[in-house]
């Protein structure tokens, strides 16, 4: 996730302390529920200080003051484990609005919010998290969007600045797969080339009847989908098991980060096959995987995102289940759109050191522009 590959980056310098938010009376039915300290913990991992929060503090909204206290115990633990990091300002960094009631009790020095998608075309969005968001539009001292196309729907609530800070790729991590990519993962071993490859949250943005026409009309193609399935959505979880369904189509679940790359180095063909329609969010992504690909170097095909459109010149732009065969048929053949030099060359002008870098910098300028 973006916030990952920032935050990590962002933890050499200073203290980084990171949460998903407490529980809620409705996890005591989940794994993960059980798995927790009733205590609760702070892990370092990665450069960054995790909150894992305790199961005592959990979240019960339909009892307003209850759950106003949970909150507020909750943001002392943050308060009071910072102090002991250090001194300096504090900063509330929020990746969605899902967060702003903690926001509230917080008391930071200065609040961020960082918009990864256009939300209110994600599902379960409601009146409330848009009533938040435009708090959030309102309050933050600096506001950012991960895509040209989110801040411009942004920009549509309230008038203000919103800076775009693109995804990016851990080249560093290429590389490694790169010099190692005989190191082929065993699953994926198991599969005959040519592999053709999503890898990235299996949610209802991913366009499962184009792959799985795809599949019916080249059975000596195989279709690799690396990633967690999450489907909200009961139109794309059934397009999705109807395209599981099928012998060339492989899905191989959720893999940890740091082998994601050796699965990208290892396909025929990176694919970005997303459904584009008006009730998804599709239209204003900046997908985290595109520059992740280029990385990769492997040919890449997409459907036609705007954010992906200045990437042409190594990014074959797909419309509809006849051209997506073509590009596919002419990125096995000829390698496709660009060069593996030119499309690491790229990958590298947009890292995640670089992204970190500007970060910082428009930081730096919030402090200065408003003291703490």
């Amino acid at each position: 996730m973006n916030r990952q590959q920032l935050f990590s980056r962002v933890g050499e310098r200073y203290p980084v302390l990171y949460s998903q938010g407490g529980w809620f009376t409705w996890d005591r039915e989940s794994a993960d529920w059980e798995r927790a300290s009733w205590i609760g913990r702070f892990a370092r991992y990665d450069n960054v200080w995790v909150d894992e929060s305790p199961r005592f503090l959990a979240r019960a909204p339909q009892l307003p003051l209850f759950d106003d206290l949970v909150l507020w115990a909750q943001t002392y633990r943050w308060r009071r484990f910072l102090r002991t990091r250090g001194t300096g300002s504090v900063v509330a960094y929020v990746f969605h609005p899902v967060f702003f009631p903690y926001i509230k009790r917080l008391r930071a020095d200065y609040l961020v919010y960082h918009a990864y998608d256009m939300y209110d075309h994600t599902p379960g969005w409601n009146e409330q998290l848009e009533r938040d968001e435009r708090h959030l539009l309102g309050r933050s001292d600096m506001v950012i969007a991960s895509s040209e196309q989110t801040a411009e729907g942004l920009r549509r609530k309230v008038r203000r600045e919103i800076r775009v800070l693109p995804n990016g790729a851990d080249i560093a991590a290429f590389d490694r797969a790169l010099g190692g990519a005989a190191l082929l993962p065993k699953d994926l071993d198991a599969i005959p080339p040519p592999r053709l490859g999503y890898i990235g949250s299996l949610n209802p943005k991913v366009d499962y009847a184009l792959i799985g026409n795809l599949a019916r009309r080249r059975p000596d193609w195989n279709f690799v989908l690396v990633g967690q399935v999450v489907s909200p959505d009961a139109q794309a979880e059934a397009a999705r098991v109807d395209c599981a369904a099928l012998p060339n189509v492989h899905l191989l679940g959720r893999k940890p980060v740091h082998e994601v790359p050796l699965y990208m180095t290892n396909m025929d063909v990176n694919l970005m096959c997303y459904r584009l329609a008006s009730e998804i969010w599709t239209e204003w992504i900046y997908p985290l995987k595109l520059h992740e690909y280029l990385a990769a170097g492997r040919p890449v095909v997409s459907a036609d995102v705007p954010s992906i459109r200045p990437f042409g010149e190594v990014v074959r732009i797909a419309t509809g289940v006849d051209d997506w065969q073509e590009a596919i048929e002419q990125a096995l053949l000829n390698g496709g759109q660009g060069t593996p030099e030119r499309r690491r060359a790229i990958a590298a002008d947009n890292s995640w050191d670089k992204r970190v870098q500007t970060l910082d910098l428009w930081l730096s300028e919030m402090t200065v522009r408003k003291p703490a």
